[in-house]
Formats: C-alpha cells, structure tokens, sequence
C-alpha cells in the first residue's frame, strides 16, 4: 500500500492561479454557455506576469517555513 503526501495547494503556484481565475469567472455572472465560454478565456487572459510572481514568492515562503517547521495557515489562501 502506498500512502500520498498531505494535500499542499500552497506548495503549487497553479492552485493558487486557478483560485484566481475561477473566482473571477464567477463573478462574472455567465448567463448562458457561450458567454461562459467567452467569460472564461477573458478572465485568463486577465492573468499578469504579477499574479504568476506573486504565487511563486508566496510559494518560497512557505517552503521556507515549512523547513523551520512553522505553520503556514496564514499563507494558505490565494487572497491572504
């Protein structure tokens, strides 16, 4: 039997990118499946170069903290 590592969107920049994109996708409020379609690749396009910088930074503290073993709750969240 194998066992899989804890959960950790925090050690993955992706997740935290796919939080963003999909809480404004939402926002968006489709009214039909083209305008979510269209809702959708807008909203990614609406992703910067800052967003993906800002995941990865938040992504390198938490290693750090995880080495110092620290609780990383506070950082945990792609809004945080």
């Amino acid at each position: 039997m194998f066992f899989l590592p804890p959960y950790s969107p925090f050690l993955n920049p992706i997740e935290n990118i796919f939080s963003v994109w999909k809480h404004s996708v939402i926002q968006g409020e489709a009214k039909n499946e083209p305008e979510l379609y269209q809702l959708i690749s807008e909203k990614f396009d609406e992703i910067t170069p800052e967003h993906y910088d800002s995941f990865y930074q938040k992504m390198l503290r938490c290693v750090d903290l995880s080495e110092q073993a620290e609780i990383i709750l506070s950082l945990f969240f792609a809004y945080a």
